[in-house]
Order: C-alpha cells, then sequence, then structure tokens
C-alpha cells in the first residue's frame, strides 16, 4: 500500500499524535518541571536537580530529532522518482514456484507420459 491515500492517513494521524504527545506535552511538562524545580530549588540536592534537568533537555532534544525523522520518512514515502511511481522499498514480487521447479516438474510430467506410451 504504499504511497496509497490510505498510507498518507496513517502517516498523518501518526505523526499528528506524536507531536502532541511528544512535543506539545513535553515541552509543556518540561516548564511545569523546571517551574517546580526553581520553587523547591533549597529543598533538593543541586546533583539531582542537574540529573533531573540534564535527561528532560536531552529527551526532548530526542523527541525533537524523532519527529523529524518521521516527517521525513512519511515524505520519501510519497516522493515520486523518474518512472513515476511512489518509491518502495518492497523487493519485487516473486512468484510462489521458482523457474528451477517449475521445470523440474515439466521433466517429470514429460518422462511419465512418454512412460504411458510404451506401456
Amino acid at each position: 500500500m504504499t504511497g496509497t491515500v490510505w498510507q498518507a492517513i496513517n502517516g498523518v494521524v501518526l505523526l499528528s499524535a506524536f507531536f502532541v504527545a511528544r512535543i506539545l506535552f513535553g515541552i509543556w511538562s518540561s516548564f511545569e518541571f523546571f517551574g517546580e524545580i526553581y520553587h523547591a530549588r533549597g529543598q533538593v540536592q543541586s546533583h539531582f536537580v542537574t540529573v533531573y534537568s540534564v535527561a528532560n533537555v536531552g529527551m526532548n532534544l530526542l523527541n525533537f530529532y524523532w519527529f523529524r525523522s518521521m516527517v521525513t520518512a512519511v515524505l520519501r514515502r510519497f516522493q515520486k522518482p523518474a518512472g513515476g511511481k511512489p518509491a518502495s522499498k518492497l523487493p519485487p514480487k516473486q512468484p510462489l514456484v521458482s523457474k528451477a521447479a517449475t521445470t523440474a516438474t515439466a521433466r517429470q510430467e514429460k518422462t511419465a507420459g512418454s512412460m504411458k506410451r510404451r506401456a
């Protein structure tokens, strides 16, 4: 279903959910977190504040990185190459029976047919 309308809808829903849950809510939660840290700055040891603050910023940066990667991946699925068809990473469809198996079966049928004629 590469490049179909359903895949586009799926991509938009996925990106929207990720954006709202990770980017918007993540930034809002970070502001709340840093506000709480500021108000409790005398009651919490400084190494805990440092570790949690660095981890919080790092996680938000990862959210932005992954969101950018997801947008790039979705857009890449809908770019048309020179041939005019949507790009696909899927290999071409293979027949269920290999050519060697078909040839061997044909040989067996031919041999069986010639044996019947002799009898």
